[in-house]
């Protein structure tokens, strides 16, 4: 019982150590531009204006639907919502981590291996870096452990009413992020090989269960904000990409910054290790197989679909957060061939990689950028904000080019916002920005990510340039790039 204890302490230390580093280094990062998208909707909504970041302008561009009501919920009992937000995000953050112990408890009796997982998962960077925001990322995560935890628990007795529980938390998984509808895949094969129920009788009820789910935000959606797909849909998907460099270089480095242990310890087996026995082959292939279902099918659709993403760790770390279980319950077959002091060791270094490789990154790259974000980014677009704020009535049109979070927040409705990306504004989207700018009938231009200061010098003859703003880049991958804001009025 005190041994049981002790691994619970351990366990519970492991899952307060993102929120730990979040609050030590970058306590006030609220999570990129994106999130005051989310913090400006949210202001909308609880002040009656709407869901969208212009006044009475219903748009359905929020991905995260769930995520925003609870957002909402947050802001209608706080004055300001930021801080209990990122609460939130760290319980979730300590809650993906608990569970991914009880997964991999579920799956393996081996103690040093459930240790392994859990350190794995506590001590990853893109953990670390989106715990604690206003993102949906960690939520998205936290839904998508506990739908694999319900499928192994309820697998051992799997009755309909169990089914229909794993179809509610995926119908609010895919209100949280849309592409966690490919989980699907994964929920059906796992049932499907690990209890005696037929493909029907797994699919029928569970599909209802997401169907009624999702059903409320439908009807919403369409009667409401007009349009059931999200407008970031058609601004980051296109056509057919046969060959990706953009997309498959972030994945590489999302993989070999966050799991670089667990790919060393893959490819040493590839080449290395003796051939598996049939009943740890069928173990791999029954419980390890539907995991590794959903990343895969995730990686395949943006590899596809889109031509790259800002970014990009985001989008695929819910679905890459199951590789810590993936890998420590391969890992665990493979221990057979091995003694047990030579078990310890090649855990021990394992952990000394991550632990290592994570410490690095977060010092040399992650903490920099984040702990700038407030004093570089949000003051350089909040103080173009004001400007806009003192020269524009509420009716005025502000086309702003790339990022608008931030000077939609801290415009405070005192001007439109016309989004030259599509999102705020589907009506702009394929447009040049000619005929943006015509059809939106701005009064001001903002090129919120410009690459040298006047870069629309010559672009149209309609356009005055006022001023321009250095800052460093606020994107972990691009730490070291200088942007410019550059501000233009219109002469109509």
């Amino acid at each position: 019982m005190r041994k049981n204890n002790i691994y619970i302490y351990i366990v519970l230390s492991l899952a307060i150590v993102p929120t730990i580093v979040k609050f030590l280094f970058f306590p006030s990062y609220p999570g990129s531009d994106d999130a005051f998208i989310h913090a400006r909707i949210v202001s909308n909504i609880t002040s009656g204006l709407g869901w969208g970041v212009n006044i009475n302008e219903p748009v359905n561009m929020s991905t995260a639907p769930l995520y925003t009501c609870i957002l909402s919920i947050i802001a209608i009992f706080t004055n300001d919502f930021f801080f209990p937000a990122m609460i939130f995000s760290c319980l979730l953050s300590a809650f993906s981590i608990i569970i991914t112990y009880l997964i991999i408890s579920s799956l393996t009796t081996s103690n040093i291996v459930r240790l392994l997982g859990t350190i794995l998962a506590a001590f990853n960077i893109h953990l670390w870096r989106w715990n604690g925001t206003l993102m949906e990322t960690i939520p998205a995560v936290a839904l998508t452990l506990l739908i694999f935890y319900f499928c192994i628990r309820f697998s051992k007795n799997l009755t309909t009413k169990k089914i229909i529980w794993i179809g509610v938390v995926q119908g609010a998984a895919i209100l949280v992020r849309p592409e966690s509808i490919l989980l699907l895949l994964s929920i059906i094969l796992y049932l499907r090989l690990n209890t005696t129920r037929n493909l029907i009788s797994i699919v029928v009820p569970l599909l209802f269960a997401v169907i009624l789910t999702i059903l409320p935000w439908i009807f919403f959606s369409l009667s409401y904000l007009h349009s059931l797909v999200p407008t970031t849909y058609y601004a980051k998907t296109t056509i057919f990409h046969w060959v990706n460099i953009t997309v498959l270089k972030a994945v590489t480095i999302i993989l070999a910054t966050g799991y670089l242990p667990l790919l060393i310890f893959y490819i040493l087996c590839l080449f290395f290790a003796p051939q598996l026995q049939s009943k740890e082959r069928s173990f791999l292939i029954q419980k390890i197989l539907p995991f590794f279902l959903f990343p895969l099918i995730l990686i395949t659709f943006y590899y596809f679909r889109t031509p790259g993403l800002m970014a990009s760790a985001r989008y695929f770390f819910p679905a890459l957060s199951i590789i810590p279980i993936i890998g420590v319950l391969t890992l665990d077959k493979y221990f057979i061939y091995l003694k047990k002091k030579l078990i310890y060791w090649t855990c021990f270094l394992m952990c000394f990689i991550q632990i290592g490789l994570t410490a690095y990154f977060a010092g040399t790259v992650v903490v920099p950028v984040l702990t700038g974000f407030q004093s570089n980014y949000v003051e350089t677009m909040s103080s173009v904000a004001k400007f806009l704020e003192f020269n524009c009535k509420p009716v005025d049109n502000v086309l702003v080019e790339a990022d608008i979070g931030v000077i939609s927040f801290y415009g405070n409705s005192k001007f439109k916002i016309a989004d030259g990306g599509g999102l705020a504004s589907p009506n702009l989207r394929g447009l040049n920005l000619k005929e943006r700018i015509s059809v939106s009938k701005a009064l001001f231009v903002v090129q919120s990510l410009g690459t040298r200061s006047n870069e629309y010098a010559g672009e149209d003859n309609r356009l005055k340039f006022l001023f321009s703003k250095s800052f460093k880049s606020h994107g972990i991958a691009e730490s070291k790039k200088i942007y410019y804001c550059n501000v233009y009025r219109v002469i109509h």
